[in-house]
């Protein structure tokens, strides 16, 4: 079945058009990314294809009844109400919340008061909560903690409608999408995978477009030595120092921590953990609680925040990074314009002009024209496009100085931290040797030596505890009962699922900040292995509910 139907869009943007006569088809069952550098058009592309803008020329046509979730890459839709109210008091609603990590009074706290992160997790949420046919998604992994990135893959791959998506993470493309789209110079072409996409971007050298000069840059970043001022011995140490906000709950407690002069450090943790606030306490823009920062004498702080890096609307791209008054950006200013991909005309552009991934990047180079020789990323990569991450990717590996980067990307960590930095919900932070890889690689041994049975092995064990040869069926019980009687239930059984979903989030929270206490992992595995199989039970109790009901009203209307 076709969902949506578009031949030769084009829009323009002032000068220029931003894209021509470009075709694209979506079917149920396909998963297709939309890729391309930042400003192409993939944002306007997908708010097309939703319906909620229209192009200046072309013709688009939707399925018949076609249901349609879009999230937006800016959360224009949620700007009142709660997350409570946003995805219904519903419990599948509530679930998602859960499971994006949105609980306890974030569920019931107005969404003007909400981090950007949390508010695009609400975003998020309402999108997956809606029942739809086609799902169209602008970056749904920003914000989004590792463990919850890999939930979302699962959700995606199991989604029986279909899925447009723009993304930067790169191991989401390879696992979930079926087919890719890449916006170029104004065209489109169409990948059978983003393997094939992949292999073909490499083939070209990685270059977005033939006007676009990044050749001469390998040799002036060769000479990063000499712009990048020299680092001593001390860099920066921590001392037994405690993290948070005042009058808030602690996030870290009693960190030590010796960062060397080429470090090469990834943080990672749950949202919410204290990622973001260590940064700004290495950076000197937090005090700690308690506990002592020793910033060396020679380390110039270079610090990329996830937030608060506004540029100003009425500067030229050049003017960002240049000192005020200048006609033009030094050699290494240029050198990192170019890099990122402002080219000499795109150094004159108007910074108001430019897409929101374009800004970010921008706002990067701002960071890194201003050669520090300790770089702090906050979420380098959200709203970046791929050929943009590759070359970020490339800079970090070569770079002279000492780097902590907190990121969700999966594939930028394996690329640029020797160790990380595992941030948990119980306020422990600990160093890790090896990098990403090799922390994810002791998680999953303790996940799978005390995993919980999947809800496919429980059925089957409980099958043959019955003496079962297959799959209990779930059919609504005959007649008798009133209406009125099985709405009661349902009720109680909803009810019962709020609970019984709130138990079993607990739980996992608990076996999350457990991961060496092997004993204790071994009994909240099985506490959670029985709660969710509960919850289990009571979602088929609701399943057969809602059939007996269903089956009774369409008894009732076939008799009118």
């Amino acid at each position: 079945m076709i969902l949506v139907d578009a031949h030769d869009l084009t829009v323009r943007r002032p000068g220029r058009p931003l894209f021509e006569t470009v075709s694209v088809t979506v079917a149920r069952g396909e998963r297709v990314g939309v890729l391309g550098i930042n400003g192409t058009g993939k944002s306007t592309l997908l708010r097309i294809l939703a319906g909620r803008d229209e192009p200046d020329a072309g013709i688009i046509r939707w399925g018949r009844n076609v249901r349609i979730s879009f999230l937006e890459q800016q959360n224009k839709l949620l700007s009142s109400g709660t997350a409570a109210t946003a995805v219904g008091r519903h419990w599948q609603g509530k679930a998602l919340l859960d499971a994006l990590g949105l609980t306890g009074d974030l569920i019931d706290a107005d969404i003007s008061l909400l981090s950007m992160g949390q508010a695009r997790r609400v975003a998020l949420a309402v999108a997956l909560a809606e029942e739809s046919d086609l799902l169209i998604l602008d970056e749904p992994t920003s914000h989004l903690d590792l463990d919850t990135t890999e939930w979302l893959e699962n959700k995606l791959s199991c989604f029986q409608g279909g899925v447009v998506l723009v993304s930067h993470d790169r191991r989401l493309l390879a696992e979930v999408t079926t087919r890719v789209l890449e916006l170029r110079e104004g065209s489109i072409y169409d990948y059978n995978s983003y393997s094939d996409y992949s292999k073909a971007r490499t083939a070209s050298a990685g270059k977005p477009s033939t006007s676009i000069r990044c050749e001469p840059l390998a040799l002036d970043l060769a000479s990063a030595d000499r712009v990048t001022p020299r680092l001593g011995d001390k860099v920066v140490e921590l001392h037994d120092v405690d993290i948070g906000y005042e009058s808030a709950p602690l996030l870290i407690k009693g960190l030590n921590l010796t960062i060397g002069r080429r470090e090469r450090l990834g943080v990672v943790g749950i949202n919410g953990a204290g990622k973001s606030t260590l940064l700004d306490v290495i950076a000197g823009q937090l005090a700690p609680r308690a506990g002592r920062i020793v910033i060396g004498p020679t380390a110039r702080i270079g610090y990329y925040k996830q937030r608060n890096n506004d540029l100003p609307g009425g500067l030229r791209v050049f003017e960002v990074v240049t000192a005020p008054g200048a006609s033009a950006p030094t050699w290494w200013e240029a050198a990192m314009l170019e890099r990122f991909w402002f080219d000499a005309d795109a150094q004159r552009a108007p910074v108001g002009l430019l897409s929101g991934g374009e800004r970010r990047r921008l706002q990067l180079v701002n960071i890194l024209a201003a050669a520090p020789n300790v770089l702090l990323l906050d979420e380098p990569t959200n709203d970046l496009d791929l050929d943009t991450l590759r070359i970020l990717e490339d800079f970090l590996q070569d770079w002279p100085g000492a780097l902590v980067v907190a990121s969700h990307d999966r594939v930028l960590l394996d690329r640029v931290a020797d160790d990380v930095i595992v941030v948990d919900s119980t306020g422990k932070a600990d160093r890790w040797p090896g990098g990403y890889v090799a922390w994810l690689e002791h998680r999953r041994k303790v996940s799978n030596k005390y995993r919980i049975r999947s809800r496919h092995d429980q059925r089957k064990q409980h099958d043959r505890q019955r003496g079962k040869p297959g799959r209990l069926t779930r059919k609504p019980t005959p007649g008798g009962r009133s209406v009125s009687t099985i709405r009661f239930e349902l009720r109680k059984a909803e009810n019962a699922l709020e609970k019984q979903q709130d138990h079993v989030v607990e739980l996992q929270a608990e076996l999350e900040s457990a991961t060496d206490d092997y004993e204790n992992l071994a009994r909240l595995g099985e506490e959670l292995a029985d709660a969710v199989e509960q919850k289990e039970k009571t979602e088929d109790l609701w399943l057969q509910l809602s059939l007996e009901l269903e089956q009774i009203t369409t008894r009732q209307r076939d008799t009118c």
